[in-house]
């Protein structure tokens, strides 16, 4: 009897490029979210952006969790410094929300609550690189976008400064620590592919619910 034996073929290493490529594509993603569509074809009343703002708070108030667990937790040489300088700049920006919106009286979402809380309880079960991934190349890339069309659709006469001081860091905040992800091993990127989907996977599902909400009557 002749048998055929079959040899499975390794799959191509991951690289750097693997990374950045996969980042690319969820960040054009990221532009389809059904939110940012409402914003540009004008649904944005100022009840809607009241709204809007008050369940953009839970998502304000958790990341300040967040950066204030990552800087607290990290002893990684090279990203300590990085992680706290990060947290220095964000450090209120939450308490700067709450002061400047509208106060409505509205009962908490539990989805929102849900989706927001995950940010900070990934800083107890991820790496420093991997918190790099979900802090950088998620949160503050996805917030570039994000204000890029929230700030025209709710501030266009740029009075906020919540909105202001995201804007201008928000850009270099993006790109802190991308050197670290160089000349990592094959393995190092695909666990840090499978953080960066999920990160964009839960802004892209808590964007939706935003838009949900904000224009529900």
């Amino acid at each position: 009897m002749i048998t055929t034996q079959h040899t499975l073929k390794a799959s191509p290493a991951l690289t750097r490029f693997d990374f950045f490529n996969r980042l690319k594509e969820l960040k054009d993603d990221f532009h389809n979210n059904i939110l940012f569509k409402a914003m540009v074809n004008g649904e944005f009343t100022p009840a809607a952006r009241d709204k809007f703002l008050f369940h953009h708070q839970f998502f304000s108030d958790q990341f300040q969790r967040l950066i204030m667990l990552r800087s607290a937790m990290c002893t990684h040489p090279q990203l300590e410094d990085i992680f706290y300088g990060h947290l220095v700049e964000e450090l209120g920006h939450h308490k700067m929300l709450e002061a400047e919106r509208n106060k409505i009286s509205l009962k908490k979402d539990i989805i929102i609550e849900a989706l927001t809380m995950w940010f900070p309880y990934q800083m107890f079960s991820t790496s420093p690189l991997e918190q790099l991934v979900i802090v950088n190349c998620g949160v503050e890339t996805a917030a570039l976008i994000i204000y890029h069309y929230a700030i025209p659709a709710l501030d266009p006469e740029k009075k906020s400064e919540f909105f202001r001081i995201h804007e201008i860091h928000d850009g270099y905040h993006q790109t802190m620590g991308h050197d670290l992800l160089k000349n990592l091993t094959s393995q190092e990127y695909e666990r840090l592919i499978a953080i960066l989907e999920d990160t964009w996977a839960i802004l892209n599902t808590l964007m939706a619910r935003l838009c949900t909400l904000s224009l529900a009557d």
